[in-house]
C-alpha cells in the first residue's frame, strides 16, 4: 500500500513526465527552432499542469466509484473547449504556445481515449464503447464549433504522427512493464503521464474542423483513420511488448543457468 506522500510524489512525477511529453509534441509541431527554444519552458510547465489536472479528474472519478474513463471524458471535452476559447482570446505569443499546446494538449489525451475504447470492446461492452467514442468526439467537436469559428488549414500530418506513434508506444509499454512489481506506478508515469501529455485530442479536433472547412470528406477520414489505426497500433504494440518481455526473460534464464 502506497502512503499518501508516495502517491503525491508519484502524481507530481507523472505530471512532470506529461510536461516532457508536451515538449516532445511541441518539438514535432511545425514551429521554427528559435520559437521552440523561446517557449519550450512554458509549454513544459503548462503541459505538466494539464496532465496533472487530467490525472486528478481520473482519480476523482475512481474515488467516486466510477471508472477512470469518466474523468478522461471530462478532461478531453474541457481541454478541447479551453483550446477553442483560447483561440478567440489569445493576447500574447506565450499564451498561444504555452496554454494551447502545453495545457490543452496535456489535459487531453488521444492514446488514453483509444485505449479505453479498445478495453470496452475487448470486454464485450461494444455499446458502451460506441457511446464513449461518440460522446467524447461528439461533445468535443460541438464544444469547439460553438466557441470558435475555424479557418481553412491543411492536413494535420504532424498531429497524426504524434497520436499514432503515441498509441504504438502505449501498447508496447503497457505489456513491457507487466513483469515489474511497481507496474501500476509505471503505468501512471509512462501512460497517463508521458504519453498522455504527448498525444492530444484537442489538436485533433481543432485541426479536423479547420480541414473540414474546405475538405469535409477528408476531415471525416482523418478522424476515422486516427481512431482505427490507434486501436490497431495499440494492439500491435502490445504484441511487441509481450515479445520484449519474453526475450528478456529468456536471456535472464540463460544467464542464470550459465
Amino acid at each position: 500500500m502506497i502512503s499518501f506522500a508516495g502517491r503525491l510524489v508519484l502524481f507530481i512525477a507523472a505530471a512532470g513526465l506529461g510536461g516532457a511529453g508536451g515538449a516532445l509534441r511541441f518539438a514535432v509541431s511545425d514551429v521554427p527552432w528559435p520559437t521552440f527554444g523561446e517557449f519550450a519552458g512554458g509549454v513544459v510547465g503548462l503541459a505538466a499542469v494539464g496532465t496533472g489536472l487530467r490525472i486528478a479528474l481520473q482519480d476523482f472519478a475512481v474515488w467516486r466509484h466510477r471508472h477512470l474513463r469518466y474523468g478522461m471524458f471530462a478532461a478531453n471535452v474541457i481541454g478541447t473547449a479551453a483550446l477553442a476559447f483560447a483561440l478567440d482570446h489569445s493576447n500574447s505569443a506565450f499564451f498561444s504556445w504555452a496554454f494551447m499546446i502545453g495545457f490543452c494538449g496535456g489535459l487531453t489525451t488521444f492514446s488514453g481515449f483509444v485505449n479505453e475504447s479498445l478495453a470496452l470492446v475487448q470486454h464485450h461492452r461494444r455499446v458502451r464503447a460506441l457511446v464513449f467514442v461518440v460522446a467524447t468526439l461528439g461533445l468535443s467537436f460541438e464544444a469547439f464549433r460553438f466557441l470558435h469559428a475555424s479557418s481553412p488549414a491543411g492536413f494535420p500530418w504532424r498531429t497524426m504522427v504524434v497520436n499514432l506513434t503515441g498509441c504504438f508506444a502505449f501498447g508496447v509499454i503497457d505489456k513491457a512493464v507487466d513483469p515489474f512489481a511497481a507496474r501500476s506506478a509505471l503505468h501512471r508515469l509512462c501512460l497517463s503521464g508521458f504519453l498522455g501529455g504527448y498525444t492530444t485530442l484537442s489538436a485533433l479536433v481543432a485541426e479536423t474542423l479547420a480541414l473540414a472547412v474546405e475538405e469535409p470528406a477528408v476531415a471525416v477520414v482523418n478522424v476515422a483513420f486516427q481512431v482505427v489505426m490507434g486501436v490497431v497500433l495499440i494492439i500491435v504494440g502490445r504484441v511487441v511488448g509481450v515479445r520484449v518481455v519474453r526475450r528478456v526473460r529468456r536471456r535472464s534464464a540463460n544467464t542464470g543457468a550459465g
